[in-house]
């Protein structure tokens, strides 16, 4: 990816004053970078909100802004211009998608801002969705790496006008406070942690709150290991959850494994999921075509396991052809307890086949095509057929 360094441009200035007046000190210079995005989706069959079919355009701009200063903080800022459906007047948004700063202390780090919610990994837990946080990592210790953080996803104000926090257009709020570690051992890297779940959150304005408290503990990996790519995590939640308007409680499991093997120019690759009592979604959980928004043109299924409880197997095989092109190819299998798909409320098996192609058009110029379908084992299901084209451009 390019980027424009733009020295005569600066993110921090020290204004002194003077007999002569004042003095504009550069301290740092600005990073530009982004990326581009027009594609074109057309599915059919039954979805995730039942549609029998849909065709459209979408457009995306993503701008990157980064900094560092003199002093070592580091500052970035992404702001999303999106076109979602072309001919829809209303179906626009410009968004400052994240805004984080990183300062670094001698052993530790402190890094706030508005970020995607990993929960510090990419894997189970990861929603995709945005929420503000505040993190602090220690680094005294050779290869590893000891955080605390608190983020939160909702946040609201007294349902009273007593002017504590501003007026009322609050519903409540939604806390997570975690403690947890890393280790890298030569190409592996381990960790874990717990996190503690306040929801506050309100469903009827303000006037009655969830007030549940849960927490989940999870175990990680992530690297090289004897010759194989790995990703992996468990993660176990529990306490209370909020369902149907009372208390419930929280027993969720998630199990996520990835283990892929480059062989010159072929890859092979192989992902299990399971889930129970929740779901799974993250840009990088590509188990799946029709359930990954980032792999591929829509989540045309949902989260895996938001539609009850889930096993999602999946071999993968991705080919240099030559350096400008790329072919790949997927077969999944998703097993389901009780699915919701469509009402559904029964066991539902579905085979899913996945092929795609990539061109580089140009240095920073990619072309996708790809297609997925997806056969159920009910009859009353229409089976799902879903193709993409798209242009990509980074710069």
């Amino acid at each position: 990816m390019n980027k424009k360094r733009l020295a005569s441009v600066a993110t921090s200035l020290v204004i002194s004053s003077s007999a002569l007046g004042a003095e504009l000190s550069l301290l740092s210079n600005l990073e530009i970078e982004g990326d581009a995005r027009v594609r074109g989706i057309s599915t059919s069959g039954i979805t995730s909100n039942s549609d029998k079919a849909k065709e459209t355009y979408d457009s995306r701009i993503r701008i990157n802004l980064n900094t560092t200063t003199d002093s070592g903080v580091k500052i970035h800022s992404r702001v999303v211009l999106d076109n979602d459906t072309w001919g829809k007047t209303s179906d626009k948004n410009v968004e400052w998608d994240e805004a984080s700063v990183l300062v670094p202390l001698k052993d530790f780090f402190v890094y706030a801002g508005r970020v995607n919610d990993t929960y510090g990994t990419p894997f189970y837990g990861s929603h995709n969705d945005k929420i503000d946080l505040a993190f602090i990592g220690y680094t005294g210790i050779e290869n590893t790496l000891l955080y605390g953080f608190d983020y939160k996803a909702v946040e609201g104000a007294y349902n009273s006008s007593n002017g504590q926090l501003g007026s009322s257009t609050g519903d409540g709020d939604y806390d997570a406070y975690g403690l947890g570690g890393q280790i890298t051992i030569d190409k592996l890297l381990l960790g874990g942690r717990y996190v503690s779940l306040q929801d506050n959150r309100s469903d009827d304005g303000g006037k009655t709150f969830r007030d549940t408290k849960g927490f989940f503990v999870d175990a990680f990996a992530s690297g090289e290991i004897v010759g194989l790519e790995l990703q992996a995590q468990v993660q176990q939640n529990g306490g209370d959850k909020y369902s149907g308007g009372k208390k419930v409680d929280l027993e969720a499991l998630g199990m996520y494994l990835n283990v892929a093997k480059q062989f010159d120019r072929l890859k092979i690759g192989a992902i299990a999921i399971s889930t129970e009592d929740g779901y799974v979604a993250g840009g990088d959980l590509e188990a799946s075509y029709l359930t990954s928004p980032t792999n591929g043109a829509i989540a045309t299924l949902g989260r895996v396991g938001g539609y009850g409880d889930t096993v999602l197997l999946s071999g993968q095989v991705k080919y240099d052809i030559n350096p400008e092109l790329l072919i790949e190819a997927t077969i999944a299998s998703h097993s389901i307890k009780k699915a919701t798909l469509n009402s559904l409320n029964k066991d539902l098996e579905i085979t899913e086949y996945n092929l795609g192609l990539q061109y580089k058009i140009a240095k920073d110029v990619t072309y996708k095509i790809q297609y997925a379908a997806a056969s159920f084992d009910q009859g009353n299901l229409d089976d799902i057929q879903n193709a993409m084209h798209s242009i990509n451009i980074k710069f």
